[in-house]
Formats: structure tokens, C-alpha cells, sequence
């Protein structure tokens, strides 16, 4: 069983409208993207060394894999930041403020000073994760919705 699957089936065991619902449901969505994220680069990856094709044309369509792996790399990150230790309830809630936070100045910073290397991979790495963060952000605001500040 995934950790999707996993979160799936808590989800479905929380009762509607409690805290934890939100954040589990938070933690469904960040290993879903994960668990897709890396199935999509798994798959670029298999038609790169596919004999058959000719990888220098699939090189060139890479930008989906660096938006795929900035997508986990931002993923992975937030869950290792949230399930480290034994957290109670309000401890996790705290945790994903502080990381909303650092996330907003991260992409602040980033698109500010953006990364100007001389090698365009890493430039658009860089560039992929600015913009990986910016959206998880984002589309994640509704989690805070509603939630009351923590003193």
C-alpha cells in the first residue's frame, strides 16, 4: 500500500470537519503528488533509454521531468519537514504555518535573486523549483482556511 493509499484510508476513517480531516487530507494530496511525480519521471526515463528512440529528442522535451522532480523535491521536503518526530495535533498545524512561511519567502527570495549560472540545466532547475513552490503555496492556501492562528 502507498502512502496515498494509506492517508486514503485515514481520510476516510476521520470524521468530516475535525482538524485532522484538513490535514490528513493535506498529506494525502503531498504523497499523492509525490507518488506521481515520480511515476511521470519514470516513465520520461524509460523512453530515454528505450533503444528504440533516439534520446537526444527526448533530452530536448525534459522540461516535464525538472517540473516533475522540482514537484517531488518540494513534496518530499514539506512531509520530511511535518513527520519528523512525535507531533500532537496542534504541534503539525504550527509546522505547516511555519513551513507556509518559509516556503513564501523562499519563492520571495528566488524571484528576487534568481539563480544566473552558466549552466542552463541548472538554471532551469532552479527555475522549476521556484515555480514547483510558488504553486504548492498556492493551491495549498485552503488548507489554513478557517484554521485558527496558533498563539
Amino acid at each position: 500500500m502507498s502512502k496515498s493509499e494509506e492517508y486514503m484510508q485515514i481520510l476516510m476513517d476521520t470524521p468530516k470537519g475535525e482538524p485532522m480531516d484538513r490535514y490528513v487530507g493535506f498529506m494525502f494530496e503531498c504523497h499523492r503528488a509525490i507518488e506521481s511525480g515520480r511515476e511521470n519521471i519514470a516513465e520520461w526515463t524509460e523512453r530515454l533509454l528505450d533503444p528504440e528512440r533516439d534520446p537526444l529528442y527526448y533530452m530536448g522535451w525534459s522540461d516535464k521531468a525538472f517540473e516533475d522532480a522540482a514537484k517531488v523535491f518540494v513534496h518530499e521536503t514539506v512531509v520530511r519537514w511535518i513527520e519528523v518526530g512525535d507531533r500532537n495535533e496542534q504541534d503539525k498545524w504550527a509546522i505547516l504555518h511555519e513551513i507556509f512561511n518559509n516556503l513564501e519567502e523562499d519563492v520571495m527570495r528566488a524571484s528576487k535573486w534568481p539563480t544566473q549560472s552558466t549552466s542552463p540545466c541548472t538554471n532551469l532547475a532552479a527555475q522549476m523549483k521556484l515555480s514547483a513552490q510558488a504553486k504548492f503555496v498556492e493551491d495549498r492556501k485552503s488548507v489554513f482556511k478557517d484554521e485558527p492562528q496558533q498563539p
